[in-house]
Parts: C-alpha cells; sequence; structure tokens
C-alpha cells in the first residue's frame, strides 16, 4: 500500500471514575462502537486499545472517526455492574502527545510503556 493511502491516526486519551479491569475494558469499547456505528463503522474506526492502566487510557482511531468513537465511548454506563462516567479530555495526533498529558494529570510515568 502507498504511504499516501495509509489512514491518518489519532489517539484519544480517557479517564474512567472507577478502576476497571483492561480486558474488560476493550471488551466494552468493542461493543460500544460496534453497536453505535455497526460493523463497517467499527472496522472503519479501527479501534485500539493503547494504554490502560485501569483508569486512564489511550484509544488509537481513524483521523475520520474519530468523533464517532468519542460518541460512542460516552455511551458507556455501566462496566463489571459498576456505574461509571468516562471522560475524554484530549486527542492528540502523535502518541508522544497522549502519554505526556497524561503523566501531567495523574503523574503516571508508565504510561512511557504504552505499546
Amino acid at each position: 500500500m502507498k504511504p499516501t493511502l495509509n489512514q491518518k491516526r489519532r489517539y484519544i486519551v480517557f479517564n474512567v471514575s472507577h478502576r476497571i479491569n483492561e480486558d474488560e475494558m476493550i471488551r466494552v469499547i468493542d461493543e460500544t462502537v460496534s453497536r453505535f456505528s455497526g460493523q463497517y463503522g467499527s472496522a472503519e474506526a479501527g479501534c485500539r486499545l493503547v494504554y490502560f492502566n485501569g483508569n486512564w487510557g489511550i484509544i488509537r482511531a481513524g483521523l475520520k472517526q474519530v468523533d464517532m468513537v468519542k460518541t460512542s465511548m460516552l455511551f458507556i454506563e455501566n462496566i463489571e455492574n459498576k456505574e461509571v462516567n468516562i471522560m475524554l479530555p484530549f486527542v492528540g495526533a502523535t502518541i508522544k502527545s497522549a502519554k505526556n498529558f497524561i503523566i501531567k494529570k495523574e503523574g503516571d510515568t508508565n504510561a512511557s510503556n504504552a505499546r
């Protein structure tokens, strides 16, 4: 594939009000994006959880689908039978900027180990 045909990516930083298991968070994100945009929209968005520490996380998504992913994330209300609030404070063009945002807000130096 030519480099000009590659889709540009954005990194969405999110914060969950309660501590959640990483596997459960991956499942909930996939389910919610699929339910909100259908299978085609979900595949086109190419969502992937890049980093998660229980409260803070980074999702990689396609540039054109960032708004759709952010909107679908707002529909998450319950995870593991706990009521949760998800905040989406930052969208960055590079994973480094997303990691730096988490480090600045949380002081989480493990964010530098994101995949």
